[in-house]
């Protein structure tokens, strides 16, 4: 497949993949990137396509923008479990004076994470702090790590998987 049949490909089955795109992320704008995304990383690497006949193409195209949407649904899990452990043991309110116990759960929960925190490669670690202890978004972190927002969110999300299936091991 060439780029001309992959950009055709691309007029002729961007809607039906879109929809499909919706389905799974249940978001407009996340299925309108999502489609962008692959058929950008597909362009990407059209070499690696020339082998295909235009109607494998369709197939490959629908697999790889579900495999893309499982994967975007994988990171918005582990985000949110990064950011729920992260504000249960920061966000507590002044009328929700926790017991004795529940603070040492809650130092012990805090000591915990700061020594997966620590176990992390230094830029992730540097980003995980950056985002979920000092509370910067993206563009702030990019800032003051001299790296891209991309790059930011990368380090962002393989910092939250690892330290996920760090803490559920423990």
């Amino acid at each position: 497949m060439t780029r001309e049949e992959l950009q055709q490909q691309y007029l002729v089955s961007g809607a039906m993949l879109y929809g499909v795109a919706l389905r799974l992320l249940g978001s407009s704008q996340d299925a309108e990137d999502a489609v962008q995304e692959v058929f950008l990383t597909l362009w990407n690497r059209s070499e690696m396509l020339q082998e295909l006949e235009v109607e494998e193409g369709q197939r490959y195209f629908t697999q790889a923008l579900k495999n893309h949407c499982i994967s975007q649904l994988r990171r918005r899990e582990v985000r949110k479990v990064a950011d729920e452990a992260v504000e249960d043991v920061y966000n507590l309110q002044p009328d929700d004076t926790p017991s004795p116990y529940e603070q040492l759960a809650q130092n012990d929960e805090l000591e915990q994470l700061a020594g997966l925190v620590a176990t992390l490669p230094k830029k992730q670690a540097e980003a995980f702090r950056l985002c979920h202890f000092e509370q910067l978004d993206t563009h702030e972190i990019a800032g003051r790590m001299n790296e891209t927002e991309a790059n930011v969110r990368m380090l962002l999300s393989r910092a939250r998987r690892t330290v996920k299936a760090l803490f559920c091991k423990v």
